[in-house]
């Protein structure tokens, strides 16, 4: 076993998503990785620091939908613990966006419906969100090796914020994008057949310093954080990526070890084979996986981080 990767500064500074939140780009690898700067909603964040340069496909603004909306009789999610309203209810494959009036605000959100979609089967759902000045649609054309990799055991589904930026809220509220999260996943489980126990969330920059707050709504059980600097204050499955070349690296290590600390990991770690990343061992709360390279504001598309985020995911208590 070792102590977590070399020269990593021992920061114990706790970083709310809702205090600092990261200058965003929209999700990308090494190669065309960083999307336009949308900014953030915090003036003081300064600028994003992607110097992996390039933008990433269709990630300017956001998408219209290509379908009608899924209806306004979806109803409350399932009551925990059952399978979703959505069970045995055929649906057609491919991917499709919603254009929805939400507390009196047009609103967008997509979800992924595999060829080999099964309705009787519940599957678990995973939430993913963009960086700033980034929209849905880009993140999954970003994540099609996650959706690869976990096509018999989750859906996928995308919102759109309303601003460029998450709006970093924790608490379900009229007008939030939080609020707006519990009802896209309260459409999913209305049209598909999900286990309504195990939702997980993934983002990037602004999309994961908001990832954890999704947790804290009560929406998700575990979440990746992607060079962000989101901390739930319980115990929750969680995995985290900074490059050590991001202007926000030091911000990013520290809410991981905030995190790990909630999450009571002692401190030492063992390699993952073939990342970049390490497992937090002897966690006695929650597990923990941290991910770093000399990369800088970007979602690395390796195996090793698509995939394992769903091996984190996969993990969470039942």
């Amino acid at each position: 076993m070792k102590k977590p990767a070399r020269g990593l500064p021992r920061l114990y500074l706790i970083v709310g998503a809702a205090a600092l939140a990261l200058a965003g780009c929209d999700d990308g690898a090494r190669g065309d990785d960083a999307g336009p700067d949308g900014g953030r909603a915090d003036a003081d964040a300064g600028p994003a620091t992607s110097d992996d340069a390039g933008p990433a496909p269709d990630d300017g603004g956001p998408a219209p939908g290509d379908g009608g909306a899924p209806g306004d009789d979806a109803g409350p999610p399932a009551p925990p613990g059952a399978r979703s309203a959505g069970c045995g209810m055929a649906r057609d494959p491919g991917f499709t966006c919603f254009d929805v009036v939400f507390e009196g605000a047009m609103r967008n959100w997509c979800i992924n419906i595999p060829d080999s979609y099964d309705p009787n089967h519940a599957y678990e759902l995973v939430i993913g969100l963009h960086g700033c000045g980034g929209n849905n649609r880009a993140v999954h054309g970003h994540r099609a090796p996650m959706e690869a990799d976990g096509v018999n055991e989750f859906l996928f589904v995308y919102p759109q914020a309303a601003a460029s930026c998450w709006d970093y809220g924790a608490t379900i509220q009229p007008g939030s994008d939080v609020s707006f999260i519990q009802h896209m996943v309260s459409e999913a489980q209305a049209m598909t057949c999900l286990d309504t126990e195990r939702t997980f969330v993934h983002g990037m920059s602004s999309g994961g310093s908001m990832a954890p707050n999704v947790v804290t709504a009560g929406i998700a059980i575990g979440f990746a954080c992607a060079a962000g600097n989101g901390t739930t204050a319980r115990p929750t499955p969680a995995w985290y990526y900074g490059g050590r070349t991001d202007g926000y690296y030091d911000l990013i290590h520290s809410a991981m070890e905030s995190q790990a600390r909630t999450n009571g990991c002692p401190g030492t770690t063992s390699p993952i084979a073939d990342s970049p990343c390490v497992r937090y061992d002897g966690c006695t709360m929650a597990s923990l996986v941290y991910c770093e390279d000399d990369r800088g504001h970007v979602w690395p598309r390796e195996e090793w981080a698509q995939g394992g985020i769903l091996d984190v995911f996969r993990a969470a208590p039942r």
